[in-house]
């Protein structure tokens, strides 16, 4: 999707909220409550690939994620549901403001579910599973967290593939034994029951670390940079500081 699309599929579904209210989109409730109901469902099944690899990945995200793809293979629907993700993927990115739009605390669930059901009409999302499962996540009030799920989601289906993306970000640029090696110890702590597969690892550099590195797999963040020590040891001083004081 080009920008210039992404940014005229934004306005119009926008436009759209502006004139007609909260009421724009409406959804099966029965569906609905079958979809919440087989997420549950998916998180208490074992035995699921996909659901253990999902488990891999800590927090909302992680569960939300985990449990689309549960659903979604149950019902042999992968491939359009990975399709309209990455529909999704491609509108957000080329429309950056749809983000900041669904995070913003001011603005209600209803202001927030409705634009979000136009924005899935203008950007062609089809599958009745995903606008379900993204209307469960509006009226959850978790569309802040709509980013991060979307990613994971896309995270849970490379590694199923065999393959998963992580970011890493270091101070100064990390060699390739390095690189190497972390990729190992990721594959081994996230990934043990999955032998064959592979960690992608992004590097970056940000000289505000002051040394050592963070790590981004999934919903998962590893904090090992320096920056992160001094504060920690700034707190524990003051701490300190403040109990000798009140005794």
């Amino acid at each position: 999707m080009s920008l210039v699309r992404g940014w005229r599929v934004w306005r119009k579904a926008l436009g759209r909220v502006d004139r007609r209210g909260a009421d724009v989109f409406t959804t099966s409730r029965q569906h609905l409550s079958g979809c919440r109901s087989l997420a549950t469902e998916a998180a208490a099944t074992p035995g699921d690939g996909g659901a253990e690899v999902a488990s891999q990945f800590a927090g909302v995200a992680g569960r939300y994620a985990g449990a689309l793809y549960h659903v979604a293979r149950r019902m042999n629907q992968m491939a359009q549901v990975t399709a309209d993700v990455q529909r999704m993927q491609a509108l957000r990115r080329s429309a950056p403001t749809l983000d900041k739009f669904l995070a913003n605390p001011t603005l209600s669930r209803s202001v927030k579910r409705s634009a979000l059901g136009e924005v899935m009409r203008a950007g062609d999302i089809q599958s009745p599973l995903v606008r379900n499962w993204l209307l469960m996540i509006a009226d959850n009030g978790r569309l802040a967290d709509a980013a991060r799920i979307l990613d994971t989601f896309e995270s849970v289906v490379s590694a199923q593939r065999g393959s998963v993306e992580a970011t890493v970000t270091s101070a100064l640029p990390l060699t390739e034994w390095q690189l190497g090696m972390l990729r190992l110890r990721l594959k081994r702590r996230f990934f043990p029951d999955l032998p064959d597969a592979q960690v992608e690892l992004k590097s970056r550099t940000d000289p505000l670390l002051l040394g050592g590195f963070t790590v981004q797999l999934g919903d998962k963040f590893i904090d090992l940079s320096v920056r992160t020590e001094v504060r920690r040891l700034k707190e524990a001083i003051m701490q300190q500081s403040e109990e000798r004081r009140l005794e």
